[in-house]
């Protein structure tokens, strides 16, 4: 059978039509498929990117950066100024390796304008440092005090080689512990933007020969802590909760600010034993004030904060007198209390005779994260030094009665404290008259008592 010619052309049109036509899906479809997972593996490459570095938080100390902990960090150095004797950085390579004791030394004998820089970058691309943590290195220096030290040294921090933040002096945070030997210190700042690299920058003083160790760059986070348990004094410390100094508001203020503030960072570490104290100049007039923040948390209305104190220099009733609790939220000034008619006790005797540890404070009016301690001394009062053991707080929580049953009010039972306004001895002045733990009252045991002590022959009311 012939089949036109016609017809045979007009076939072959259609099926190179048809031809064109699956090619072009076909092809749509390959690029379909590719785009998709190419989709795919830039979702996953950012990420990735854009993953922080995990930082073990509400440590007593900065986490160190070195190799025993980082991967793939750097370390870079440089001199400037005119460095005419004994200028230098030895043993860069030590502020990453992973020997704690291990350091960096930088050096100025003779020199004018000597600045030394040292920077650590984590060049890890899918990682950087949150902001928020602290940012800093540690350092031991014994022939600049640590005022002057600071006065030279600049802290920097950078995002992928960008400069992100710096602080000096007086901007800086200097942490100590009990921990670290004489002249070392943690010094840096908190941050507010991300970062992958920490620099240091030391400048020489004029006709001072300086000599400074960098162990190591540091860093730390906060966690939030666990919610307070109802009745229950709690201690505001690391690693529970994420503990800090408020810098700003701890040291000493008055007509002659003559004393200090040693160990600050003692009130907020792990050790319940450990303490920050603040001690005053005989006869002088002065405020010494030690500030402690929460982190991450704020605390409501109707929340006790206080702070456990010992001072073994002067009666506990005169010390109280000179107290000062303020409350602050996001650095605004909330309320204070001052003195033994305002001012609680939680936990320990407090009107005894003076060498017993104490927790004084006040039950809130308003919300607050931060509390802040002032210890005010008169010229007529010497008040030595008052050991700060650390925070208290409590929160409180409505206890239950059974109808028809005696209940002992005791915590954590019950929402119960001791009222210092109305605990004590009034009277004439009695050496030996005092309350002995009142706070047994409303511990949880049946064993344990207060005991009002008045001397025979004086009059007085306890």
């Amino acid at each position: 059978m012939n089949v036109p010619n016609y017809l045979l052309i007009s076939f072959k049109r259609f099926y190179i039509l048809v031809k064109s036509y699956l090619s072009l899906i076909l092809l749509g479809l390959l690029l379909c498929s590719f785009s998709s997972n190419k989709n795919y593996i830039s979702s996953n490459y950012f990420d990735d990117y854009f993953n922080p570095v995990n930082i073990p938080c509400n440590t007593d100390v900065p986490v160190p950066i070195t190799e025993l902990n980082y991967s793939d960090l750097e370390v870079t150095s440089s001199t400037s100024g005119l460095c005419l004797i004994g200028c230098g950085i030895n043993n860069e390579d030590n502020l990453i390796d992973g020997d704690d004791s291990n350091y960096t030394s930088v050096n100025t004998v003779v020199g004018l304008g000597v600045t030394h820089t040292l920077k650590v970058t984590d060049n890890t691309t899918d990682e950087f440092y949150s902001a928020g943590s602290f940012a800093g290195f540690f350092i031991e220096n014994a022939s600049v005090v640590q005022v002057d030290l600071f006065d030279g040294i600049v802290i920097r921090t950078y995002l992928n080689g960008v400069e992100q933040e710096s602080n000096t002096s007086s901007a800086l945070v200097s942490i100590n512990s009990d921990l670290l030997a004489n002249d070392q210190y943690y010094v840096g700042f908190d941050t507010t933007l991300d970062f992958d690299a920490i620099e240091i920058s030391i400048s020489s003083f004029l006709g001072v020969a300086s000599s400074t160790r960098v162990f190591h760059a540091v860093v730390n986070s906060f966690c939030e802590g666990p919610a307070l348990e109802c009745n229950t004094p709690t201690r505001l410390a690391k690693p529970d909760f994420p503990a800090k100094i408020v810098q700003e508001r701890t040291g000493f203020g008055g007509a002659l600010s003559v004393g200090n503030v040693n160990e600050a960072d003692a009130a907020v570490d792990s050790n319940a034993n450990s303490y920050a104290s603040i001690n005053f100049a005989l006869g002088v007039l002065a405020s010494g004030s030690l500030s402690i923040k929460d982190e991450l948390s704020d605390y409501p209305a109707m929340t006790y904060a206080g702070f456990d104190i010992e001072n073994s220099s002067v009666l506990n009733l005169n010390l109280l007198d000179g107290i000062t609790i303020s409350t602050y939220l996001d650095g605004a000034f909330q309320e204070s209390k001052t003195g033994s008619s305002e001012l609680l006790s939680v936990d320990s005797a407090l009107l005894l005779s003076g060498s017993e540890r104490s927790q004084v404070g006040f039950v809130s009016n308003l919300p607050f994260d931060e509390v802040q301690l002032t210890i005010n001394q008169t010229v007529s009062l010497d008040l030595g030094s008052t050991k700060v053991y650390g925070l208290i707080l409590e929160s409180f929580c409505e206890g239950e009665l059974e109808c028809s049953t005696s209940t002992v009010l005791n915590n954590p039972s019950q929402p119960v404290i001791i009222n210092n306004g109305n605990t004590g001895v009034d009277g004439v002045a009695c050496v030996g008259c005092e309350v002995d733990e009142a706070s047994n009252v409303i511990s949880e045991s049946n064993s344990d008592f207060a005991q009002i002590n008045i001397i025979a022959g004086v009059a007085n009311t306890a």
